[in-house]
């Protein structure tokens, strides 16, 4: 079951749960049965004290409709224990996916301002295609044997913002591992959190799901290109998927990244164009 739907079922089922115990509870404190008072309420006869401490209380009387009443009221007092159990237990699994949630956020490497980038922000109208592609491809990630997107075309089109959605969904629909950022940053913050060459490859090789951002703009070394290609071939190998951003043309990405990069990447990516004026610049008008 997708995690966004397990969550709503939580929290609906946590609130009827929670509403159905506190009218049992009402119930419980409105029920004829007393141990304050010195006569049945039913029957009118008069009940027997009792201390127990300091505390003075009076016994049940033995009348039909009294044991009647103490009878439904065992009945729910058990029943509010056991609602106020389930509460409890459904408020657990609620935090613990909550810590979950956080938890794959943090690990993602996707920085504050794109944790805002949805397809519900995102303009539709300004490229349908490319919006239904990627939609479709997030909703349909959980069937996905290793195909990934890249996303080409001028600065400023959205690129970053559709592959951000994709993240975002993948993480709160199905629960599932990204990665997500420029190659050399995500590089360098591995690197710093694990150390070795092999477990930065480790990392970015395991991830559900690895989103390069502007792929081919960042400064290359002969160690960086060496780690994308064996990220990319791994991945490639055990049918991972990337999604890529990049405003190269395939001529420059392939001198930026080398061919065989390029080519396990045309191989396992469906192309996207976003060709269109920079929405960046249209806000300074």
């Amino acid at each position: 079951m997708r995690r966004a739907k397990r969550t709503a079922e939580l929290k609906a089922e946590l609130k009827l749960l929670t509403e159905t115990a506190m009218l049992t509870r009402n119930s419980l404190n409105e029920s004829a049965v007393s141990y304050e008072q010195d006569f049945c309420p039913f029957c009118g006869r008069a009940r027997n004290k009792r201390k127990l401490g300091d505390r003075t209380f009076y016994a049940q009387c033995d009348c039909e409709e009294n044991r009647a009443a103490v009878e439904e009221w065992s009945k729910l007092l058990e029943r509010e224990k056991d609602l106020t159990e389930s509460v409890k237990r459904l408020r657990e699994e609620l935090e613990r996916q909550e810590a979950e949630a956080r938890k794959l956020l943090e690990e993602s490497d996707l920085g504050r301002r794109f944790r805002d980038r949805t397809f519900e922000t995102f303009r539709e109208e300004d490229f349908p295609e490319a919006y239904r592609t990627a939609l479709e491809y997030a909703e349909n990630f959980e069937s996905n044997e290793g195909e990934g997107l890249l996303f080409t075309g001028t600065p400023g089109t959205g690129k970053t913002h559709l592959a951000a959605a994709i993240a975002n969904r993948v993480m709160t629909e199905f629960g599932e591992p990204v990665r997500f950022g420029g190659f050399v940053d995500l590089l360098e913050k591995v690197k710093r959190a694990f150390g070795t060459d092999e477990d930065v490859i480790r990392q970015l090789s395991e991830a559900r799901l690895l989103v390069i951002d502007d792929l081919g703009k960042e400064r290359r070394t002969e160690w960086s290109d060496s780690i994308l290609y064996q990220v990319i071939n791994r991945r490639y190998e055990n049918y991972l998927p990337v999604v890529i951003t990049t405003n190269e043309d395939m001529g420059d990405l392939e001198r930026n990244i080398g061919a065989a990069t390029l080519s396990r990447l045309i191989e396992t990516c469906k192309g996207v164009r976003m060709e269109g004026k920079d929405h960046r610049k249209e806000k300074l008008k």
